[in-house]
């Protein structure tokens, strides 16, 4: 899988780095049989790396085992954050299928904080939501029973939603879009610093036209703000404002400063949004990111000639 991903350079296309790795796959996958769980751990590095489509299907079709995997390595949080919901919604149907959990708590990585539900991370994005909650009745989750477990878990609860808001997020008419920013493998960059997000590791990134559409639904579906006179929408629909970027890193630009999350206070007013500065190239350590491409460790680690040193 390491050696046919996407972000390693050599003469083969996509399509037929997939092929050989389906290959591979069906030659030795079938040395772990179906319900054996270590499949858990191939699936989420199939995912990591960016795979999809047929090699990503078969092996989710031969295994037999439940997806849920620990707080640092969830396969639904993982295809969340690789954007299966777009690139491939017949495996993520698949994954939904084959997670006990759908509320279980997560994070991207074991060094980095916050823990998050799918359905929180499905909230980073407008059209993401929107394919997620398509699936959910899609694989005939009754709603209702899915808002209460959600809020139960206590994070969205903390954050100001309430089973009113959610119901009105889970039936709001939510028309799909093309995002504004540029894409990379059918991935969008951040529009304020220019990081793409087909690096190891990439997290998922943040509409922040939707979060605040989000914030104005949460507030208003709050004691804060009047109803109209239906009982069932809010007054006062969100201001048409010009945002200088939309679509933006989630865990910090390259500056240091995040801004993913600008709309998540109780505010009604707009922010004030920081303005980018490159930072100094000397800063940037091994591993880092320079104009958005990711820097490959093995071109940057001093210790990759060494003998025995992994490198493809």
């Amino acid at each position: 899988m390491l050696g046919y991903r996407p972000q390693k350079w050599f003469n083969m296309p996509w399509s037929k780095r997939c092929e050989a790795l389906l290959k591979l796959l069906q030659t030795l996958m079938p040395i772990l049989g179906p319900e054996d769980p270590y499949r858990i751990k191939i699936i989420w590095t199939a995912v990591t790396f960016y795979y999809e489509q047929e090699a990503l299907r078969w092996l989710l079709r031969t295994t037999h085992c439940s997806l849920d995997g620990s707080v640092d390595h969830s396969t639904i949080h993982e295809a969340l954050h690789q954007r299966l919901l777009e690139r491939d919604l017949c495996s993520m149907r698949l994954i939904v299928r084959k997670t006990k959990n759908l509320h279980f708590c997560a994070r991207k990585g074991y060094a980095l904080t916050g823990f998050q539900t799918p359905t929180m991370l499905a909230m980073y994005d407008m059209n993401m939501f929107q394919l997620w909650r398509q699936i959910l009745c899609e694989l005939g989750h009754d709603i209702e029973r899915f808002i209460r477990d959600e809020l139960e878990e206590g994070f969205l609860r903390q954050e100001g939603w309430t089973e009113s808001s959610m119901r009105f997020l889970f039936h709001v008419d939510i028309p799909s879009y093309s995002h504004p920013a540029p894409f990379e493998l059918r991935f969008p960059s951040c529009q304020r610093c220019g990081r793409n997000n087909v690096v190891l590791g990439a997290k998922l990134m943040v509409d922040l036209e939707w979060r605040r559409r989000l914030r104005d639904i949460r507030l208003r579906f709050s004691d804060r703000l009047p109803m109209s006179s239906t009982g069932d929408q809010p007054d006062n629909p969100v201001p048409d404002v010009s945002l200088p970027y939309k679509t933006v890193c989630s865990h910090g630009c390259q500056d240091g400063i995040c801004v993913a999350f600008i709309y998540d206070d109780d505010s009604v007013n707009e922010p004030k949004f920081p303005l980018y500065h490159d930072p100094d190239p000397m800063e940037w350590g091994a591993g880092s990111e320079a104009n958005g491409r990711g820097v490959d460790l093995q071109e940057t680690c001093p210790t990759n000639k060494m003998p025995g040193a992994f490198k493809d």
